[in-house]
């Protein structure tokens, strides 16, 4: 199974401009801090810090979690379509793939994709450029959330 989803054309110009507009963010809020704290001296420890968690969040934003379910492939495939009506998630179904797609709300700044295996179901809740600036591998805990609420509906199936 592949670990990483895969990428598309324009994926590096959103790698990029979310990294730098990630790490700005982080890295200016975070300084502001400091100076008020008056501890500028941990100004360069910082800076590393920041360029450690961009370069951290964006690798993992590619990667597949797994959620293991000892059911067959069918059995998965059948658990996760139950799971996304009863969420009422709208889908697509493609080779093996589950996407979500016109979904309104929170779902809509992620581009989910969900692969049924056996003894697995393997899933990406992944934000995804809305206006083109690039895209932020983390945004308030939206996907953490939404994960976290299709595991448990998952589970409780």
């Amino acid at each position: 199974m592949e670990k990483r989803v895969k990428k598309n054309s324009d994926y590096w110009y959103d790698i990029i401009m979310g990294a730098i507009l990630t790490f700005i963010i982080i890295y200016f809020i975070g300084n502001i801090i400091l100076t008020k704290l008056e501890l500028e001296f941990l100004k360069i420890y910082y800076l590393l810090f920041c360029i450690i968690v961009v370069i951290y969040y964006q690798w993992k934003d590619d990667n597949f979690e797994a959620l293991d379910t000892k059911l067959t492939a069918e059995e998965n495939f059948e658990l996760t379509l139950k799971t996304l009506k009863k969420l009422n998630w709208e889908y697509e179904k493609d080779s093996g793939e589950i996407k979500l797609t016109c979904n309104k709300y929170l779902l809509k700044f992620l581009n989910v994709i969900i692969i049924p295996k056996k003894e697995k179901i393997y899933f990406n809740f992944k934000y995804h450029s809305t206006l083109k600036t690039g895209r932020l591998p983390f945004f308030f805990g939206i996907s953490t959330f939404l994960k976290w609420k299709f595991k448990d509906r998952l589970i409780t199936e």
